[in-house]
């Protein structure tokens, strides 16, 4: 069908602006990383002057937007928007761990009147408590499970994610070895203080759940295209991805389109030229004979 493959390239378009953007803060070189598809750009916190969060009103819906304030009168980094009445109180505790490593201001103008308690209650709590900027995360001792590297040094942070409106929080460990993301049984403020040795029952090797929803992402990309197989990755896919990353969510319904467009092909083909009809022969003619 023509008006699939056309939906596809428009779902395309509208996302290519958000496909391969992604962000990464080095809490100690204090230096902000933009990255779409190959293109590299660093940002030092010397060049920003805050984080903030605006609270405001657009066509009748109150919204919050997070992103970066830069010196010099620059552009600011946009990073995420979304509506106030959606429960998604992640965006407070990602600015003030992004203030916190890049060890610079938060900033929160407006104040939400439509948002949700939850939402309302960690504004209010930044605002009024004025905790939101830090020395920066305490650096840990660690043995990675991962690299098998002893003693070294180890970043612990909170990553808070939403399933269907619900924030869940685990707590993570970047090993300064490897830099690869380990799972911490308990949060990172109780981590402080213990041994290398003593962090071993705590700090396991989990592979992030986001890192296998963007997996799943590019598969169903490069799947998709496959009749039948496609849909197997590209539904779960996109079911996956719905509520989290937002290219991962473009890639995964560029696989479902193509899926459902190669696999609609197929089956028309199919019905229209059946196997057995092709294999068919024509029945044996045995010549007749009169008896005399």
């Amino acid at each position: 069908m023509p008006w699939l493959a056309f939906l596809g390239l428009g779902g395309l378009c509208v996302g290519l602006s958000s496909v391969g953007r992604s962000f990464s803060i080095d809490g100690n070189s204090r230096v902000l990383e933009r990255r779409w598809l190959l293109a590299r750009r660093r940002v030092t916190a010397e060049q920003i002057a805050e984080v903030y969060v605006n609270v405001f009103n657009e066509e009748g819906r109150e919204e919050v937007e997070l992103g970066i304030s830069r010196q010099s009168g620059q552009k600011p980094i946009w990073l995420d928007r979304c509506s106030t009445n959606a429960r998604d109180t992640h965006m407070v505790p990602v600015a003030r761990r992004m203030a916190s490593l890049l060890r610079v201001p938060l900033t929160i103008d407006g104040k939400p009147v439509e948002a949700s308690e939850e939402l309302t209650e960690a504004i209010n709590h930044v605002v009024e408590s004025g905790d939101a900027v830090s020395v920066g995360a305490p650096e840990l001792r660690i043995n990675c499970p991962r690299c098998g590297a002893r003693n070294v040094p180890g970043l612990a942070y909170d990553y808070v994610e939403r399933f269907k409106g619900i924030p869940f929080t685990t707590t993570w460990v970047k090993c300064g070895r490897c830099r690869t993301p380990l799972f911490a049984k308990i949060h990172a403020n109780e981590l402080e203080g213990r041994s290398a040795d003593e962090l071993e029952q705590f700090v396991l090797y989990r592979p992030p759940a986001a890192m296998l929803r963007k997996s799943l992402a590019v598969m169903a990309l490069v799947i998709g295209p496959v009749p039948m197989v496609g849909l197997v990755v590209s539904i779960p896919a996109v079911i996956a991805n719905w509520t989290h990353v937002r290219w991962a969510k473009v890639l995964s319904l560029i696989g479902l389109v193509l899926s459902v467009t190669t696999t609609t092909l197929v089956i028309i083909v199919l019905v229209n030229n059946p196997p057995d009809r092709q294999m068919r022969t024509p029945p044996l003619q045995v010549p007749h004979t009169s008896e005399e």
